[in-house]
Formats: C-alpha cells, structure tokens, sequence
C-alpha cells in the first residue's frame, strides 16, 4: 500500500515540474512577444513607406552623388523589416546612360532604429536588385561612370553592408573614343558587394557569362587604400566579342574561336586599374584553316587617360601551314597597333590589311 502511494507521489511530483517548466518556457515566450513582437506591431508601415520615399531615398541620393528614383513600392514587417521596391534607377554622370536600372529590388532594414523610433528611423542594412541592367560608361574625358560615387557629404560612412545582383546585365559603353560603342557586355550576372561606402574598403565576387550561354567569368577583388586586388578567369567565350576594342580593321583576325584567359588585377603605380595574365585561343579561323594560340598578357588603363592598352608577350600560333611567334602590343584609344612577329607563314595580307 505504501508502494502504491509513493509512486502516484512521484508521478505527482513529475506533473508538477513539467508544468512549472511549461510555464516557465509560455512566461519567457511571452516576454519575448512582448520585447519584440509588439513593438513590431506598433510600428506603422505607412510610416515606414513615408519614411523611405521622403527621407531614405533623398539620403542615399546624397550618399552616391547620384539621384536615386523608385516607383511604387511595400513595405513588409515580417519576418524580417524590408521594403520592395518597383522600377529602381541610380542616375548616371551628365547626360549619359543610367548607372543602374532595376525592376525590381528588395531592401532589408535594420531592426533596432526602426523599433526605437517606431518606423521613423529607416536605415538599410542589405539590398538584392533582380535581373538589373548596370552601365559601366567611359565619357570623352576619360572618366567612368562608377567614379565618384559615394561623393557626396554624408553623416554615415557605410551605405549597406551587402549589395546583392541576381540575373543581371552589365554593358561596358566606351564614348572616350570616335562614336558611342557598345562594348563588352556580361549576362547571367550574380553577385554580392560588400561595405560599399564613401571612401571604405570594400570586396566584390560575381559569376556572370560572357559571349556564352552559361556562366564561364568568375571575378573579385579587393579595394583597399592602397589599391584594388584581385582575380579574374574567362573559359571558353567567342572571340568576336572583343573586336570592339581592338583597332579598326582587326576584327578580321577574329571573327571565329574562343578565348579563355587567367589573371591578376591590380593598381599599378600611377593609380588607375591593370590586369596581368595568361590566355589560349582555340578554333581561330586563318586562311588556311583552324590555329590556336597563347599568349602573356599586360592590360592596363591609366586614370584620366581614355582607352585601353594591351601588351601580348609570348605569342605562340600555330595552324596549317603557319607557326609564328612574337609579341605585340595596341591600344584603343587612338586605335593604333605594334607587331613584332617571326614564323613561317604570317599571313602578312591579312595583317597588313587590318591595320
């Protein structure tokens, strides 16, 4: 009987403490509620819409130097602070082409302003464009479009801590040389920036495809004061893409194959962006039929000085009746190009006919 009593005490004695537990667990979800859930609900999006029409976008206009413009947008509290924006668009310099069009963008707000200010206080935290279109122009003077961003005077160093791309376009428009150019343009763009802001270091990654229809161009660098860092890699993409920046008349040498290349970027001394490494072009359509080559490469482009110049180290070319090597070197701005090339066929009326 004994027995009987002490084991309906234990299970007792269990029922109890499982009930003080689930209280204790409802007590501190309900405190949570309380600390975060409410102050959440007492927010009023409205507020936060006015907010970032009137106060946010006007500041980030300030903060790039660039006018920023949305159409309609919402604005969503849960499960995480964020606004999503319709028909974004970031000016570009002078008259020139929008440096970023997108339509449609989401932006992730940060928690702890917009609570203690019930929604008055709206700063971003991270921004996703999706299928963006982002023109990188070169003007007359020699300037790109990316400069001076982040000029403006500004009370916060950092904009956002991640910019995010997915399924962009980015079209490299040259106007520094004779006629408005179309250049190089990559698709299929995905890609992350970090702490981008006035004057702060800041680190960029992307995949994006480049005369292909996959992604075959893997970039990132690094910009530090010191200069900028980085890699890049190109496989497998039509060589005709790059007839645009080559001197007239040479875009007869590559009107067929593929290129695939591997370097290193880096500022060299002098400022401005340069660009060490090595490429293998397959499938080259020569007179006498298909050829392939290697070669080094040095690409650099000196700040205030328009165009671009390529110096080719370590040419190797090798085909059907031809094998040459040597080096050479142009630029494209003035076009002009330099050969130093020895072999035993050069196909000199190709070359000579396309300079």
């Amino acid at each position: 009987m004994q027995e009987g009593q002490d084991g309906v005490g234990s299970r007792t004695k269990g029922t109890r403490k499982r009930r003080a537990l689930l209280l204790v667990v409802l007590s501190v979800l309900a405190l949570l509620v309380l600390v975060f859930v409410l102050p959440v609900l007492a927010i009023n999006s409205s507020v936060v819409g006015s907010q970032v029409r009137e106060r946010l976008l006007p500041r980030i206009s300030t903060q790039l130097g660039r006018e920023v413009s949305i159409g309609d947008f919402e604005v969503s509290l849960f499960p995480r602070p964020s606004v999503q924006l319709q028909d974004l668009r970031v000016g570009g310099t002078g008259g020139g082409l929008a440096f970023i069009e997108a339509p449609s963008a989401s932006f992730t707000l940060r928690l702890w302003p917009l609570l203690f200010s019930r929604g008055r206080n709206v700063q971003v935290r991270s921004v996703e464009l999706q299928a963006p279109i982002v023109n990188l122009e070169r003007a007359p003077d020699g300037t790109w479009s990316y400069e001076g961003l982040f000029g403006g005077e500004t009370e916060r160093q950092v904009v956002v801590s991640s910019l995010r791309l997915a399924h962009g376009t980015l079209r490299i428009v040259d106007r520094s040389g004779p006629g408005h150019q179309v250049g190089v343009a990559l698709t299929k763009v995905d890609g992350v920036a970090t702490n981008l802001g006035r004057g702060q270091p800041f680190t960029v990654s992307l995949a994006a495809a480049l005369a292909s229809a996959r992604q075959n161009v893997a970039l990132s660098f690094d910009r530090q004061p010191e200069g900028v860092q980085g890699s890049l890699e190109i496989h497998a993409a039509a060589l005709d893409v790059l007839a645009g920046l080559l001197p007239a008349g040479l875009d007869k040498l590559v009107q067929a194959g593929t290129f695939s290349l591997a370097g290193k970027l880096f500022s060299p001394e002098g400022g401005g962006y340069a660009a060490r490494g090595s490429a293998q072009l397959e499938e080259l359509a020569l007179r006498e039929g298909k050829a392939r080559s290697s070669f080094n490469f040095l690409a650099s482009s000196a700040p205030q000085a328009p165009g671009l110049t390529v110096a080719l180290e370590e040419i190797q070319l090798d085909g059907p009746g031809t094998k040459l090597g040597g080096r050479a070197s142009f630029s494209t701005t003035p076009p002009r190009g330099d050969f130093d090339l020895q072999g035993e066929q050069l196909a000199l009326d190709v070359i000579l006919g396309a300079l």
